[in-house]
């Protein structure tokens, strides 16, 4: 599969026109994509939404967060072989599914740094299970 972080400086390639970096912010990620859905939580976190992006042969959906509209703070993903279902019910999860999911993520990473979690001089990549919250995905933590 096609490496998606660049390693050097953490830049994330979202597609051909879209590369989050430590440099663009809120504002401009939001021009570029203003049909995209946000979450603004309310305490100077905001998060943009990119869904079913075909990279290679899988679905990715991202997750971009900034603080105070300028500041890259994290951000995370998932893929799939297949396109999620656009309403998904408390039947379409399993723990076996999200152990598979989390086994592709781990995979993925060791085949791109060589381990399942890593820093590095601009933040950290790691892959995540959360069974409190039943998540799955790769998230990455800038500096």
């Amino acid at each position: 599969m096609k490496n998606i972080i660049d390693l050097s400086n953490g830049s994330l390639k979202i597609s051909d026109r879209v590369t989050v970096s430590k440099e663009i912010t809120f504002d401009d990620l939001r021009n570029f994509a203003p049909e995209n859905s946000i979450w603004d939580i309310g305490n100077g976190y905001k998060w943009i939404y990119f869904s079913e992006i075909k990279i290679d042969n899988y679905y990715f959906y991202f997750r971009i967060c900034f603080y105070q509209n300028t500041t890259l703070s994290r951000a995370e993903f998932n893929f799939y072989h297949q396109p999620l279902p656009e309403k998904r019910s408390w039947e379409d999860w399993s723990e076996e599914k999200d152990l598979q999911q989390i086994k592709m993520y781990d995979e993925y990473l060791i085949e791109m740094m060589g381990a399942n979690n890593k820093t590095f001089d601009w933040g950290t990549i790691n892959s995540y299970y959360d069974r409190r919250s039943c998540s799955t995905g790769i998230g990455i933590k800038y500096k």
